[in-house]
């Protein structure tokens, strides 16, 4: 008779499952299953990882010895990879769980967009773009930070859309009610500031949350201000944690010591120093070659022959000069550095625009039949020395995988139409709809400018936001099309 409550339970929890499967969209499971299955050829294709950047070696070196050690890079992601190691030293297990991480994203994309109340098309879109993208997937099938940033943004995304939820009192503490609100409120600013600790380049989005936090739910300044500062100071626990960690381990209290060889190399190609002095000992850095014979930021970042890297040898020394000399160039040259970044953030439209050698990389460097004779092994037996040692095993159906990469990627031509109608989405919606439109197009458009505004462009910084992208684009195209049927003229019937 003892079971008897335990066959009930289970009949319950049954049921449970049931009712939430019969919840869920027909076009969202078909979705899932086909995400769940290029997700699986791409494993059986490419064993055990995707072997392509050199990074890889960077990261997994970091989560096997210093996880600081890097001057140039953040080490959440490493963090992350010692994190998973202490399961497992099998590389199958990490990348198991990064595809899971790209399907939580796609997840939170649709959710975010149906907590808006748009139609279910609109979020299965928004989730595609996520879901379906070899890209992602690819990126999902590398040792790379892409794949948790990207959730950390999205999960941003999705808490702001649910700041905008009806608050409901969960707690009060010294008579003051702590309401689902603030919680969320938090969670969008502690997903923000961690998802510095594998890129950096967020720091700068800090303000744009914490100003849209201020704004889009609406109420008295008062309130308005405090949810900002709330949002604010949440991120910021979250930085300077990561930067006490890094303190504790090599003295340096801040994210990264290099930050100003970044901004040098951006400014580097265009930087005149008749049009300013250069700070006392970096003489050197000034060139005579015209700004449109030079090369991009990567060769002043990272080559030999840059004139940095002769003058201080390698980052992050000189770290504060250069940063002064960056300075200097910038506010003595304004429209200088305003074209350099406006034409490099015009590539993710037209990549050609203003490209010269070593000024960033295309979508071809995440190609799946991408082939570097050489550079695949090596980074396989690099890996070795952390994780079980498994040979490198990639099949024909790369190739035709790498083939419908082409269709499923987000191109040039597609992100001009994804804009437009992300801008029509943004006139065109009202109230709630408008605050997270304009929360994702604010997360997105900081994610894309930032990068060439600090150091240099590169066509993989369009994948972490196409979800919210593509989601605003839908929208557009609904609320464009709802438009055209409300002024459509209604004919008298016939008599």
């Amino acid at each position: 008779m003892e079971s008897a409550p335990n066959v009930g339970r289970w009949r319950v929890s049954s049921s449970g499952v049931r009712d939430l499967a019969a919840r869920v969209p027909i076009a969202l499971a078909v979705l899932l299953l086909l995400g769940l299955e290029l997700r699986a050829a791409l494993w059986f294709a490419y064993q055990p990882a995707a072997m392509t950047s050199y990074d890889t070696l960077v990261y997994v070196g970091m989560a096997g010895d210093e996880l600081f050690s890097d001057p140039a890079r953040t080490a959440g992601y490493s963090i992350l990879l010692r994190g998973l190691h202490l399961f497992s030293a099998d590389v199958d297990v990490t990348i198991l769980f990064q595809h899971l991480l790209g399907i939580a994203t796609a997840l939170l994309v649709y959710g975010s967009l149906r907590r808006l109340a748009t139609p279910v098309w609109v979020a299965v879109v928004g989730a595609a773009a996520v879901l379906l993208s070899l890209d992602q997937i690819f990126l999902e099938h590398s040792l790379l930070t892409e794949t948790p940033f990207t959730l950390a943004i999205a999960v941003v995304i999705y808490a702001g859309v649910r700041s905008l939820d009806e608050p409901r009192v969960l707690v009060s503490v010294f008579g003051r009610g702590v309401t689902s609100r603030h919680l969320w409120i938090v969670a969008a600013g502690v997903a923000l500031g961690l998802s510095a600790w594998m890129r950096s380049v967020t720091v700068p989005a800090v303000p744009v949350l914490v100003l849209w936090f201020a704004l889009a739910p609406g109420g008295p300044w008062r309130a308005r201000i405090g949810r900002g500062a709330l949002a604010g100071a949440a991120a910021v626990a979250m930085l300077l944690a990561y930067a006490g960690l890094q303190a504790a381990h090599n003295g340096y209290f801040g994210l990264t010591p290099s930050t100003g060889w970044a901004f040098y190399a951006r400014t580097a190609q265009f930087a005149d120093c008749t049009k300013f002095d250069p700070p006392a000992g970096t003489e050197r850095l000034c060139e005579q070659t015209p700004p449109s014979a030079r090369p991009g930021p990567d060769f002043y970042a990272w080559e030999p022959g840059s004139p940095a890297r002769r003058l201080y040898g390698g980052q992050p020394n000189g770290n504060d000069e250069l940063t002064e000399f960056a300075r200097r160039a910038v506010t003595s040259q304004p429209l200088d550095y305003l074209r350099a970044v406006t034409i490099d953030s015009l590539r993710y439209f037209y990549p050609r625009l203003g490209a010269r050698d070593y000024s960033g990389v295309g979508f071809d460097v995440i190609d799946i039949d991408r082939r570097a004779p050489g550079v695949e092994e090596e980074i396989n037996a690099g890996i070795d020395a952390y994780y079980a040692d498994e040979p490198l095993e990639i099949t024909g159906l790369a190739g035709q995988l790498s083939d419908l990469q082409q269709v499923l990627r987000l191109q040039p031509w597609t992100m001009i139409v994804v804009t437009l109608l992300s801008l029509a989405a943004l006139v065109l919606a009202r109230g709630r709809l408008r605050a997270g439109i304009v929360l994702m197009l604010a997360i997105s458009a900081a994610l894309l400018i930032i990068p060439p505004a600090t150091a240099i462009w590169s066509a993989r910084y369009a994948v972490p936001v196409s979800g919210p992208l593509v989601g605003c684009a839908a929208v557009g195209a609904w609320l464009i099309v709802t438009r055209l049927r409300e002024r459509r003229p209604v004919q008298a019937p016939a008599e």
